[in-house]
């Protein structure tokens, strides 16, 4: 098992499939940094030697900005970043009351999906979200 920012990746696995399972990082960029690099999407990590592992983490570090597909985004962030990014915009969401955020604390879809039928299995998790955010409030 090779830990590559902070996700665990079987050697086994072919490096396209194992650079996917990074946050951050969808096929299409796998494709992109093998091609950079100029080693096969289908190798598996077995098949590389250790500065080329090394070669591939330093690559996808430095060249952030290239990776990223459409327009470029500096602060591009991968792997515990992304989740901590993601985790603090719903956090800020749900400190200014919005709409949004009350929908992400209730445990309800978001983005306009429907109710009636769905997502009943998410309102019984709405008290455990609740009081874990009434607790982290207090101890601020």
């Amino acid at each position: 098992m090779l830990l590559i920012f902070n996700t665990n990746i079987p050697n086994k696995c072919d490096i396209r499939n194992g650079l996917a399972k990074i946050k951050g990082i969808g096929f299409k960029t796998a494709d992109i940094i093998c091609n950079s690099m100029g080693i096969g999407k289908y190798y598996t990590f077995n098949q590389l030697t250790y500065s080329q592992i090394n070669r591939l983490v330093k690559n996808i570090q430095n060249n952030l900005n290239i990776l990223n597909k459409p327009n470029f985004i500096k602060d591009f962030k991968l792997s515990h970043e992304l989740v901590r990014y993601e985790n603090l915009r719903v956090k800020t969401y749900i400190d200014i009351k919005s709409y949004k955020g009350w929908r992400h604390l209730k445990g309800y879809p978001v983005r306009g999906q429907r109710t009636r039928s769905n997502s009943s299995s998410q309102e019984l998790l709405y008290r455990s979200r609740l009081s874990a955010y009434m607790q982290n409030k207090n101890r601020r």
